[in-house]
């Protein structure tokens, strides 16, 4: 099979994603490549303009002067569709293939309206959700051959936009978060509960949290030896609570260590936690990662920690009491099943 891993350059993630997939089609046998949008369509000079705009959009939005860009980046898309389509087929001619994958909105948005055009039926898009929890209007697509979705929650926000369910796939989470881990993992010598914090984040204040006595090992990394010294003394004269530092300033290379990562609402560290079934502890609540946490805290897998130092002990002995270690998340890596349903 010959397949194109088309994404738009709109973020690393989008490119990251796309040789996934492609460096895993070719390891089972097939012919695939990895594009960029605008370069494939012979347009670039359009994709700089693009970027602009958005960010004049986005800046103007804040400022409240304007409702919405999306009738502004519709037209910039209808012209990309009209001024691409010369290399489109002419790309198709030179190098045939079977399948496109569109990593991001604007791919499968372009792809499919210039597929229609050309009056080609045997070749097949395919668009892959790289936002797992949550996506866009601008997602949905019913002239999509299939619309890859890698949770429930966002098969049900698909649905409620419109995309039609026979289009509809559930794919692993594929993230270069992932795929490019250091595992660096410690036998456990017990059972006893332990809990990841980067002392980075001053959200907590870990002297009133150790004074708690949570039953649990707080394992601190970046920091100091005066700093954990002093926080060290305070967590002596607890029964229940031991204190440990790492010198391993990357704290991922730890998460598959521990039970319980307390930081910020990254979403880096989420979905990793995620992939190592750990619970997270977020310091605080943003927007930006408001599916993601939305579907921590539905799923029981963390919880927002109060801005009040006082109420986090209470918040974080509450949640160990139903701690469960062995409980599952539900959630799919696994990139390797997707290649194989993509084979068939």
């Amino acid at each position: 099979m010959k397949v194109i891993c088309i994404y738009a350059n709109r973020g690393e993630e989008y490119k990251a994603t796309a040789e996934l997939i492609c460096n895993e089609l070719i390891k089972a046998g097939h012919q695939a490549v990895v594009e960029e949008l605008f370069d494939y369509l012979d347009i670039k000079w359009l994709d700089t303009f693009l970027s602009f705009t958005i960010k004049l959009f986005s800046k103007l939005r804040f400022n409240n002067q304007i409702k919405s860009s999306s009738r502004e980046l519709d037209t910039l898309l209808k012209f990309a569709k009209k001024h691409g389509y010369r290399a489109f087929q002419s790309n198709l001619e030179e190098a045939p293939t079977d399948l496109f994958i569109c990593i991001h909105p604007y791919t499968s948005q372009l792809i499919t309206a210039l597929r229609d055009k050309t009056n080609i039926t045997d070749i097949s898009v395919y668009y892959y959700e790289t936002r797992f929890f949550s996506l866009s209007k601008r997602a949905i697509n019913n002239d999509l051959d299939k619309f890859f979705i890698s949770t429930n929650k966002g098969k049900e926000e698909a649905l409620a936009l419109g995309q039609k369910k026979e289009t509809i796939s559930f794919a692993p989470i594929i993230s270069a978060y992932i795929y490019t881990l250091n595992v660096n993992k410690v036998e456990r010598k017990d059972n006893r509960i332990k809990i990841l914090y980067d002392t980075k984040d001053d959200k907590i204040n870990l002297s009133k949290l150790i004074r708690k006595d949570i039953n649990a090992d707080f394992l601190l990394i970046n920091c100091s030896q005066e700093k954990f010294k002093k926080i060290n003394a305070e967590a002596s004269k607890c029964k229940n609570l031991k204190l440990y530092s790492s010198n391993n300033s990357n704290k991922f290379d730890l998460f598959s260590s521990v039970d319980i990562i307390i930081g910020p609402p990254d979403r880096k560290s989420m979905l990793i936690a995620l992939y190592y079934n750990k619970a997270y502890f977020l310091t605080e609540k943003k927007k930006k990662a408001a599916d993601i946490t939305d579907y921590l805290l539905a799923n029981k897998l963390g919880l927002v920690l109060s801005n009040n130092n006082d109420k986090q002990a209470e918040e974080i002995k509450t949640y160990l009491k139903e701690y469960d270690p062995s409980r599952a998340n539900n959630l799919n890596f696994n990139l390797e099943e997707f290649i194989q349903e993509l084979s068939n």
